[in-house]
């Protein structure tokens, strides 16, 4: 779980200037918390349109849990 958080901020940051930087870090904060409460939905609704086209919510939402 560790590595995959670590990975995610990671691939955030990328390329970011400082303002971004801060914005990318509470948007992690938040999805972390939103992790750790188990509500896979609202996370999955606060992704991207890319994301929501790629993937179903149902189906998303099982990866998180595995």
């Amino acid at each position: 779980m560790r590595i995959f958080n670590m990975l995610i901020f990671i691939l955030l940051l990328a390329g970011c200037d400082s303002k971004s930087r801060s914005d990318v870090a509470n948007s992690v904060d938040e999805f972390r918390e939103l992790y750790n409460k188990k509500e896979f939905p609202a996370i999955y609704l606060g992704s991207s349109e890319s994301l929501k086209n790629f993937i179903s919510e149902g189906v998303f939402s099982d990866f998180l849990k595995n």
